[in-house]
């Protein structure tokens, strides 16, 4: 590159600069590029449920060990953050709790990435979710209706408004164990290698609600029909 073609296109840019508003020229110049400028908190209830007045308890930051539990949440105001700096992050929201809602209690904390530029994140959890041993509140799914038992099958349930995912192998049995399977509202895949097989829009009680096993049993034949259940409900 020529040194007339590099002061050409320094001027040119400092020509932009100086016709931008003052401020939108500062906000060009100081922009941190390892922040987010502006990250939008949704506080929401494992099954939708809709929150009111919520504030940010905490923000704790958790990714490297020497910066690990930094607080952020003076970066807030409201549920809107400014100049967030990249990484993970536990959030934790206090909220009012409609009357007769028992998911909740207090509030919602969900893991959340801060990873863009403009960040809108979901912020979402069960009450009991902190009470949970062993892996967590189970879900066995059973496959009906006929599938390739040489290949590989598996279920994968995906939270609607929790922000958790979870995969569990189909066995020859036809039978998959999710080992943690959160109460509220999630999305189940049935997959095979290279395609889709069927999805259902499920309702997972908590085990506090309904005592015992969760399972649920689909026929893949028929679009992942629920034929048989015990603490889970089609939301469809």
């Amino acid at each position: 590159m020529s040194q007339r073609f590099q002061r050409s296109a320094v001027m040119i840019l400092l020509g932009v600069l100086m016709v931008l508003p003052v401020s939108v020229a500062a906000q060009i110049r100081d922009a941190d590029p390892s922040a987010a400028e502006e990250v939008v908190l949704m506080p929401v209830g494992p099954y939708g449920e809709k929150l009111d007045n919520c504030k940010v308890a905490s923000f704790l930051f958790q990714g490297a060990p020497q910066h690990r539990n930094v607080e952020r949440r003076s970066l807030f105001n409201g549920l809107v953050g400014k100049a967030v700096p990249f990484g993970p992050y536990l959030a934790y929201l206090t909220c009012d709790v409609p009357k007769g809602v028992r998911s909740i209690t207090n509030g919602v904390a969900s893991s959340v990435r801060v990873q863009h530029r403009s960040e809108f994140l979901v912020i979402s959890s069960h009450r009991h979710i902190m009470h949970y041993q062993d892996g967590g509140p189970r879900l066995q799914v059973r496959i009906e209706g006929a599938f390739d038992t040489s290949g590989s099958l598996w279920v994968k349930l995906v939270g609607t408004f929790l922000n958790e995912v979870a995969v569990a192998k189909v066995g020859r049995d036809g039978v998959a164990d999710i080992v943690v399977a959160t109460p509220g509202d999630h999305v189940l895949l049935v997959l095979a290698t290279g395609k889709l097989v069927c999805t259902k829009s499920l309702s997972l009680a908590s085990p506090w609600d309904q005592p015992g096993e969760r399972y649920v049993t689909i026929n893949v034949e028929q679009g992942c029909q629920i034929t048989r259940s015990y603490g889970a409900v089609s939301r469809e």
